[in-house]
């Protein structure tokens, strides 16, 4: 599916541009290797900054989480984010990597719902900061596909409020329920919730965990802004000489829609949002390269990064599982 609709967005590219676009080959060979390169190291520094993220907020809940833990975390959240729908399978990868690392189930929940929230902070606030400057820029044209991603963004946002900030009103309509109060797996739920709630206090009542969730919300939107200046860079190799901070409020906004898109990984979304966003800025003839090295800088090279990653780890612990003596060997 990721890969149909990655196809059909280009191809939606390539015919908006019409018989003026220009090949891939020959825009690759015109294009500034140096700044290439310098998207890519943005691309490093924003995956460094997403293991950050996780880092300042686990070693709250355990001392000896290391910022490479954080890091494959956020490998894990780059790879699986990119091929389920609306990221749906960055949660569970998430989950099993801090688990790995020694976190308990209600601490992972508290740092996963802390840190989506955060991220959703940092995409409404830069989406809202570009909309406002694009608005001012008098030149944005929002069509329904865009408005309708806005609106769930939205919606996306609230319901991260809701369990991060009011998870006690949750468990209260919970209990009201008469039949799940009194079931068995209801019962586990609430005593779950219960340790939820106590680990959440540790970033909401303390000190030092307020200023972690600060930290991490700072953290968030330099990350977000890093991804931003990937598009910067990438038409500037390309040789277009554009406003920068248009291409950033652009950007941000373009990134906010992709994160609640039903495609993997914002596929076909993410191609035709650029046809709406970015035609007034990168030329015709360059439309669909600069389409296609812009998703190769902020989609493909952190997908790949995180199936390394994934694979590596499998690798590791089907060799550990075949390494076990068998339990009458053993004895």
């Amino acid at each position: 599916m990721f890969a149909l609709l990655t196809a059909g967005g280009y191809a939606a590219v390539r015919w908006s541009a019409g018989a003026e676009s220009q090949s891939i080959a020959s825009a690759l060979a015109g294009a500034s290797v140096g700044l290439l390169l310098g998207a890519l190291a943005l691309v490093c520094v924003e995956l460094g900054l997403g293991g950050a993220r996780f880092w300042i907020l686990a070693r709250e809940l355990k001392p000896g989480f290391r910022w490479r833990d954080g890091l494959h975390a956020n490998l894990y959240l780059m790879f699986a984010a990119g091929v389920t729908p609306m990221q749906l399978g960055a949660g569970p990868a998430q989950y099993l990597l801090l688990r790995r690392k020694g976190l308990h189930a209600h601490d992972v929940l508290a740092v996963l719902s802390v840190n989506w929230l955060s991220s959703l902070i940092a995409l409404v606030t830069l989406a809202a900061l570009g909309l406002w400057y694009l608005v001012l820029e008098g030149n944005l044209a929002l069509g329904g596909l865009l408005q309708g991603l806005i609106a769930m963004l939205g919606i996306t946002a609230l319901a991260a409020l809701a369990i991060t900030i009011f998870p006690r009103q949750i468990t209260r309509v919970l209990v009201g329920i008469r039949y799940f109060r009194r079931s068995r797996f209801g019962h586990r739920l609430l005593r779950a919730g219960a340790r939820y709630r106590g680990a959440l206090r540790e970033f909401r009542n303390t000190s030092r965990g307020r200023w972690a969730w600060r930290l991490n919300i700072i953290v968030s939107v330099a990350a977000m802004l890093t991804r931003c200046l990937v598009g910067v860079a990438v038409l500037t190799a390309l040789g277009v000489s554009a406003d920068a901070l248009s291409v950033i409020a652009r950007q941000a906004l373009q990134f906010a829609v992709m994160t609640v898109a039903p495609s993997p990984g914002g596929s076909g979304v993410a191609e035709v949002t650029t046809i709406g966003l970015m035609t007034g800025l990168v030329p015709a003839t360059l439309i669909l390269s600069y389409t296609v090295l812009w998703r190769f800088f902020t989609a493909y090279v952190a997908i790949t990064a995180g199936a390394v990653r994934v694979t590596v780890d499998l690798f590791r612990s089907a060799a550990h599982t075949v390494d076990e003596p068998a339990p009458d060997a053993a004895a």
